[in-house]
Formats: structure tokens, sequence, C-alpha cells
């Protein structure tokens, strides 16, 4: 726990209410004392926001998972119940498969969404799949780097 604060606080931005957690696992202060903390598994994902909501008081902006193999939609509602005015959320580089692992999120008030180099992204359609995220997030204005019209 208390690396996972100490690793948080080099990666959250004050300026921008923005924390960045991409490859979490990855950060020197878990693989130099042998420790995983993989943010794919829902319990250690709860923790981490936990954790975030705790130090932010609940005010976060934007929030990167970028490249953290996070497949299943569970963790994420936790996102919605802790952080409800975050605008940015980036999960590229994931292994979300379905737009349904998105589904805990419906509604949310996400300006800003990255899916890119995720499964679900590997679609021939792109206009229906803008359209299905957006029914989702209909206050959407950017998707995977592209303006919403």
């Amino acid at each position: 726990r208390e690396k996972m604060i100490e690793a948080m606080a080099t990666r959250y931005n004050p300026s921008t209410k923005s924390l960045d957690l991409s490859k979490f696992y990855a950060c020197p202060l878990f693989t130099n004392n042998q420790l995983f903390v993989p943010l794919n598994r829902p319990a250690v994902l709860l923790a981490a926001l936990n954790i975030v909501a705790q130090h932010t008081k609940h005010d976060l902006y934007g929030l990167s998972l970028e490249n953290n193999h996070i497949y299943l939609g569970e963790g994420l509602i936790w996102i919605r119940r802790l952080f409800p005015e975050l605008k940015v959320l980036d999960l590229a580089g994931n292994k979300f498969s379905d737009l349904k692992e998105l589904r805990c999120l419906s509604g949310y008030t996400i300006e800003v969404l990255n899916l890119l180099r995720n499964p679900v992204c590997d679609t021939e359609d792109k206009e229906r799949y803008k359209r299905d995220v957006q029914q989702f997030f209909p206050m959407l204005t950017k998707l995977d780097n592209s303006e919403l019209p």
C-alpha cells in the first residue's frame, strides 16, 4: 500500500488534476521490490482507485489506465463512483474485446475517451463503433484521439 501511494504521488499532476497509471505494474518502485501490482485484477484496481480518491478528495479530471492488460469492466464501475467529475479516460492498449465491458460506465459524463489498441477497435465498421461508444458516453467530444462531430 505504501509503495502504491509513493508511485501514485510521482504520477499525479495537481495542476491538471490528472493521474497517469499507464503500465503501473512496471513501475520501478514495484519491480525493484519484487512487487506485482496488476491493475487488471478488479481488487487491485479498486485498492488503487480508493487510494487516489482519498488523496484527491474524489476530485480527478483525467485518468490514464493505458497498457495495464485490463480486460474486464468489473473494476471500472468504481471510477464512476469515486470520481464523478472525471472527463478524460485513457484505456488505450488494454484487452477490451467487447464494448459491453464498458457498460458499467454508460451515461458517465466522460468527454474524452481513448480505446486505441484494444481488440474492440479492430472493426471494419468504424462508424458503427463510434455510434456504439457514443451511446454509452453521450457527452463524448473526442474518441481515440479524433474529434467527434
